[in-house]
């Protein structure tokens, strides 16, 4: 009666382990593996309590040897790991019930020693009576279940992040990965799967394209940007390979998020307003922006042709004539064709829209300018007037009246009347 009495005492300590574990399990969220290896052992060895109830002349010493061995294997591996879970929490492991019981197990062995050793002629009756054990835990037990390989990964916890639908997973009591709302639906991620080293990566690789992904359409919404930009940003940013950037985007394309040429149409259509830019200083920004030249090609046919071209070309113009007042009327043409130019506009529309605007000289300013600056050369060269170099100084003169702006009729009848004047 003192055997059976241990006996059940001993399952009783296995089953307040059991569930001893499982309390410190859920509040650390570790351990799975090693739980599910407990309730294994733990599970064979009640099994094998009950056969040595119903058998005990059945069993040999060799089967409560190997009880005693899954026991100190338990004590050392998995108890040793929720000793040092307790650890982290500050608290004080109970280890006592098992050491209770691998004690009862040893009161246990010394028993069937001294059984063994008061039975008649032992080595006649081991081999029937280690048949008999055999046979009699096979048909309690059944086929025997294969402990847990240590190298199986399972997802123990899927923890939130802080931002919005992005999620940490934890395998095996261990942060893993990070995935996004997307990879938990499509290869629907939960607590207790089986995951492999292949999957993984792939979840991995997944999640750091919806993480790209997010992020370049929050950058898109402030500012529209060219396919070539976010390419060029992913690889600054993020150091992304050009097969996660071509990933992110063909996302962002069939999100219709990024589209060259709407944003070429946009950007024509601002300058258009603006009225700050010609279609050559327009094409020189869309290309410098990655924007093909077929593509800026077919928008600027459609937003911004030869008649717009003309129509905002005149405006310019008008607005550098009314700034250019002082100025003599023929360089005032001259200075708004070469601003136009430099705008991005051709010759071609430049001198076009020059000649259709039909501006009018202001004579009485005109001719104030033009005495202005026949003073001032003749008090540059007309010091070194003389007899013999007269023709040479009055070139001079005309040369630099001509440079201002003036025709050499205008020039020939201001030198008459500067020279009678004076």
């Amino acid at each position: 009666m003192k055997i059976i009495s241990d006996r059940k005492h001993l399952a009783h300590l296995i089953k307040m382990n059991i569930r001893w574990y499982d309390r410190q399990a859920k509040q650390r969220d570790q351990g799975t593996l090693s739980k599910t290896w407990v309730k294994y052992v733990a599970k064979l060895n009640l099994k094998q309590w009950t056969a040595l109830q119903h058998g005990s002349d059945a069993l040999s010493l060799s089967t409560y040897q190997h009880t005693l061995r899954l026991l100190t294997d338990m004590e050392e591996s998995v108890l040793g790991t929720a000793y040092q879970s307790c650890r982290q929490q500050g608290s004080k492991p109970k280890l006592n019930s098992m050491a209770t019981a691998k004690q009862n197990m040893q009161k246990v062995l010394a028993g069937i020693k001294q059984q063994q050793k008061s039975r008649p002629n032992p080595k006649a009756k081991s081999n029937s009576a280690m048949n008999k054990a055999k046979q009699n835990l096979l048909k309690v037990l059944g086929p025997v279940e294969q402990t847990p390989s240590r190298s199986k990964r399972v997802i123990t916890l899927i923890k939130a992040q802080r931002r919005k639908n992005r999620f940490n997973v934890y395998v095996n009591g261990r942060y893993a990965f990070p995935a996004g709302i997307n990879e938990l639906t499509k290869y629907h991620l939960r607590i207790g799967m089986s995951i492999s080293r292949s999957l993984e990566k792939k979840i991995s690789e997944s999640s750091d394209v919806s993480k790209m992904f997010t992020r370049a359409s929050a950058r898109i919404v402030h500012h529209l940007r060219t396919e070539h930009e976010i390419q060029k940003w992913l690889h600054q940013k993020y150091d992304a390979s050009p097969t996660d950037a071509d990933k992110v985007i063909k996302m962002l394309k069939n999100y219709h998020l990024i589209d060259d040429s709407q944003y070429s149409k946009e950007y024509i259509r601002e300058e258009i307003i603006s009225g700050s830019k010609g279609p050559l200083a327009i094409s020189r920004f869309l290309r410098s922006k990655g924007v093909s030249d077929l593509t800026i090609q077919d928008v600027m046919a459609k937003v911004y042709p030869v008649d717009k071209q003309l129509s905002v070309a005149k405006h310019m113009a008008k607005d550098k004539f009314k700034m250019q007042t002082h100025t003599p009327f023929a360089k005032r043409l001259r200075k708004i064709k070469t601003a136009l130019v430099r705008k991005g506009f051709n010759f071609e529309i430049a001198s076009q829209a020059v000649n259709e605007c039909h501006f009018q000289p202001d004579h009485s300013m005109q001719k104030l300018l033009l005495n202005k600056y026949t003073r001032q050369a003749f008090r540059r060269y007309g010091r070194k007037l003389t007899p013999n170099n007269r023709y040479q100084i009055n070139m001079k003169i005309k040369r630099f009246l001509y440079r201002k702006g003036f025709d050499f009729d205008t020039i020939d009848q201001a030198m008459e009347e500067y020279q009678q004047n004076k």
